[in-house]
């Protein structure tokens, strides 16, 4: 099975400390001036913990196309995928 893996580091990074969307950088600035913290990574981490599970019993094997670093290749080396 093939998948496309790619995270937005940023997404929703706004929403957390009262702020519409992340996008843009000054929306990123006051988000983290605020105290806000990334989440994407750690919520993609657990998702791919439950396909990980979920197709090791099946015996697939998975072939992942990523972007580098923080936009999907740390998550998919942190789990060994």
């Amino acid at each position: 099975m093939k998948i496309g893996f790619v995270i937005n580091p940023l997404a929703g990074i706004g929403g957390a400390v009262a702020l519409k969307g992340s996008d843009g950088d000054a929306i990123v600035k006051q988000a983290f001036s605020r105290g806000a913290l990334p989440k994407a990574q750690s919520r993609a981490k657990l998702a791919m913990r439950e396909l990980d599970i979920a197709l090791t019993s099946s015996a697939q094997s998975l072939t992942f196309f990523c972007a580098s670093g923080a936009m999907g290749e740390d998550v998919l080396r942190t789990l060994n995928l």
